[in-house]
């Protein structure tokens, strides 16, 4: 069964594909016919696939399994990477941060372990980070405070340490903050309590 993908009906080739050359593997239940799987011989023109213009991967709950690889960072048009409520490991790839365009980052409910990648800082267009539900450890990227266009930034229930940045306080266009669930020393900075009285952050947990 080296290499077999089972997937349901509503699940095309293209997101076979996307999986597969994204170096993510598709866990196999123990109810899955070997012989309804999916074989990368078996994708149509899955070697001349370009993702070059791959702008969203939506894969989430379909009982995904493995380490995000830094290929990941090659998907320069990618703009939603939905990989939430799956069973990833391993730690989130720095090559992330090569994402220019990306809009929305979740891959909550996972078991990914390590540090949270300080190059997430340097993506502009970002506006959702949820990272929620996993074993992420060490201190919150300080870096995340660039990002100028985030609206939701989730990292409740992890494991990380160390005190909330002060930095995120210059996120004005920041509505939810979930940090809860973590093991957070010190007080909310003021910076970021200055966003709640100015009516702009609504969720601070």
């Amino acid at each position: 069964m080296d290499n077999m993908i089972c997937l349901g009906a509503a699940m095309g080739s293209l997101v076979a594909a996307a999986a597969l050359l994204t170096g993510l593997a598709l866990a196999m239940p123990a109810d899955c016919n070997p012989e309804a799987g999916i074989r990368p011989s078996s994708i149509p023109a899955l070697e001349s696939m370009s993702l070059a213009t791959m702008k969203a991967t939506d894969l989430t709950n379909v009982g995904m399994s493995g380490p995000l690889i830094p290929k990941l960072g090659d998907l320069k048009k990618l703009q939603f990477m939905e990989l939430f409520g799956n069973g990833l490991n391993g730690s989130i790839p720095t090559t992330l941060g090569k994402l220019n365009n990306l809009i929305n980052l979740d891959l909550q409910d996972n078991l990914l372990s390590g540090t949270i990648p300080a190059s997430l800082g340097t993506i502009n267009t970002l506006e959702n980070i949820r990272l929620n539900g996993n074993n992420l450890t060490g201190s919150i990227p300080s870096s995340l405070g660039n990002l100028t266009n985030l609206v939701n930034l989730e990292l409740q229930k992890n494991l990380l340490s160390g005190s909330i940045p002060a930095s995120l306080g210059n996120i004005k266009t920041l509505r939810s903050l979930h940090l809860n669930g973590n093991m957070l020393a010190g007080t909310v900075p003021q910076q970021i309590l200055s966003l709640v009285s100015d009516g702009s952050l609504s969720e601070l947990k």
